[in-house]
């Protein structure tokens, strides 16, 4: 007799350009939360609204306007919508329109929850603009990571060895970072040069069900080459 486990999902709602790195271990808890802001959109037929996490990305060409990454369920589930009716809220409650987005077209899957956004307007002063990195080592071999929240400094995490038990193109990781419902499309970062970069975002929290016992852990998808093209193309598509 063959035994399944049943996992459920819990949606939480550059210079350079990203080039591949070799992380090192933090010494200390990073920052980054200067770059965080809300995504919130109005849930159909409701007073009621769905905030999750987006985090604003380092574009030299920005002058005007900010972009950003985060999760594509954040706009109305996995079928995200182009004409979603949603804004960006600033650390100072502002609001920013949103001008333009890039997602995955492909299945609407974990695999694809990922969405960049530009502004109409670019920031004000003092916010935090963070860089993308894609992993250029086994997830094996990385040190600790940090889910960065708003609320309170981060403290190091990992990245867990599950990633074989859901569906997975290789973009997805598993990780012990303590998580909230809110706090979809925060940034995962790593030290590196003394300074830190994003290489992934939380998506959610995964339940396994397995022989009468059940384990907890976040669901994160990897910065990759098909993001950073997002970020690029939304960044020169504004001029």
């Amino acid at each position: 007799m063959i035994c399944r486990a049943l996992l459920i999902l819990t949606l939480s709602a550059f210079p350079a350009w990203a080039n591949d790195i070799q992380p090192a271990s933090m010494d200390s808890l990073v920052s980054g939360r200067g770059g965080l802001v809300d995504l919130v959109c109005p849930l159909p037929e409701s007073t009621d609204r769905f905030v999750s996490q987006a985090f604003a990305v380092d574009v030299s060409e920005a002058r005007d306007f900010e972009v950003l990454v985060a999760t594509r369920h954040g706009v109305g589930g996995l079928q995200a919508l182009d004409n979603a009716p949603c804004w960006i809220r600033g650390p100072n409650g502002e609001s920013y329109a949103i001008a333009d987005i890039r997602y995955s077209r492909s299945n609407a899957t974990d695999d694809h929850d990922w969405l960049v956004i530009r502004t109409d307007q670019a920031f004000e002063r003092g916010m935090e603009r963070l860089t993308l990195a894609r992993l250029a080592v086994s997830p094996a071999d990385l040190p600790d990571i940090a889910l960065v929240r708003q609320s309170q400094r981060p403290a190091s995490c990992h990245v867990l060895a599950r990633t074989e038990i859901f569906h997975n193109d290789g973009s997805l990781f598993a990780h012990d970072c303590r998580t909230r419902p809110g706090l979809s499309g925060s940034p995962i970062m790593i030290a590196r040069d003394g300074g830190n970069v994003v290489i992934g975002f939380h998506l959610g929290r995964v339940t396994q069900y397995s022989a009468g016992t059940q384990q907890q852990y976040g669901l994160a998808r990897w910065i990759d080459a098909e993001i950073e093209q997002a970020v690029m193309d939304l960044a020169s598509s504004a001029y």
